[in-house]
């Protein structure tokens, strides 16, 4: 793939094909480019802010098969002459991103997923292995990223291309890459091709990007990691509750504590020996211990484990630090979801839980 970036050719007259600047050139004014203007190979990229960007009039003029037709242009330029092969592997293209229905419409119509799917189609037709790409969800909504990266998908595991590409929204890059590399400050901070399959190694890696991050989408880029599919053999497995022990403990505030929490959780539903951990985390000097093992079973609903639940929160009934009442009004809360009779009684009951802790558990009730 071509690098980016706009050529830099003065404004020619008609029938010439160096047509960059033309637009701020007052003599040309009214002229339009010919139909037969030639493209400027830099512009053969998929841009990473194609939805965001306007078009250049190339792109609003062109059709998408003649777009995705001028990724010919490598193997066209020693033999200018368009061929049956050239029209197969364009079809191809447009039949491998799910634009053959667009073929006939101008980009300029298209929406932002799919102008950047043609843009794709484009690469494609260069007959390339590789596929690399910068940002390519950049400015795209949540519905158009996620069909961009299924289709880079479905390109790797139906057509062998080997996709390379530079993503900032960790929970994407977790969900979608065999092999991660995770960059900070232009250098790469941790890379193992075979994180997800060893445990120790992916523990390793995880706590080298969480003790080494020095901003706190570092810190969210591990626990997005860690609530990926791929690392769902060794998120529930007893020795990490030593990982996310470490995370608790030194991540020190509400939002890092609670997604570790959820982390956590997956370990309490696994295995029965973790209660008496988190019973042990409940009387914890460290307030941020004690909430997680109030909050770890969120989200279980009938397989939360009630007896555990009574004793995290007994334990910090009388607590009036401000996270730990919300904590035990939240885990109740979410409860009474399942069962709201038993947490009606359990408040009855429990004449010492705040008054933040009964409005919490009873809000839905």
């Amino acid at each position: 793939m071509l690098a980016g970036g706009r050529g830099q050719h003065g404004p020619a007259p008609p029938g010439a094909s160096g047509w960059d600047g033309w637009e701020d050139d007052d003599s040309w004014a009214g002229v339009e480019p010919p139909d037969d203007a030639a493209p400027d190979p830099e512009e053969a990229i998929a841009p990473e802010d194609a939805d965001a960007v306007a078009p250049t009039w190339e792109e609003r003029q062109a059709e998408v098969a003649d777009l995705v037709g001028r990724g010919r242009h490598p193997t066209t330029v020693c033999s200018p002459s368009w061929t049956d092969e050239d029209r197969r592997v364009v079809e191809d293209a447009l039949t491998a991103t799910g634009t053959a229905e667009l073929a006939d419409r101008s980009v300029d119509e298209l929406s932002g997923g799919q102008r950047q799917r043609v843009w794709i189609a484009m690469a494609l037709a260069q007959h390339t292995d590789v596929l690399l790409l910068d940002e390519p969800t950049t400015f795209l909504d949540l519905t158009h990223q996620v069909e961009v990266l299924d289709l880079l998908t479905d390109l790797n595991r139906l057509r062998g291309t080997t996709v390379v590409m530079v993503l900032r929204d960790i929970n994407l890059a977790a969900r979608y890459a065999d092999h991660l590399v995770a960059m900070r400050d232009g250098r790469i901070a941790a890379a193992h091709p075979d994180l997800w399959c060893e445990a120790a190694t992916w523990e390793e890696a995880l706590r080298h990007l969480w003790d080494g991050a020095t901003h706190r989408e570092e810190r969210f880029a591990v626990l997005a990691i860690i609530r990926s599919t791929r690392s769902a053999p060794h998120a529930d497995r007893l020795e990490s509750l030593a990982l996310y022990e470490h995370l608790l403990r030194t991540g020190q505030w509400w939002d890092l504590v609670d997604e570790t929490s959820h982390a956590v959780g997956l370990v309490v539903r696994a295995h029965l020996a973790a209660a008496a951990r988190m019973r042990a985390w409940a009387v914890d000097p460290d307030l941020w211990v004690r909430r997680s093992a109030i909050i770890c079973q969120l989200q279980h609903k009938e397989r939360t484990d009630l007896g555990l639940l009574t004793d995290v929160i007994e334990a910090n009934e009388e607590d009036s630090e401000f996270f730990i009442r919300k904590a035990i009004g939240w885990a109740l809360r979410d409860y009474a979801r399942t069962d709201g009779d038993w947490v009606r009684a359990f408040v009855e009951t429990h004449p010492g839980l705040s008054a933040l802790s009964r409005r919490e558990a009873l809000k839905h009730l």
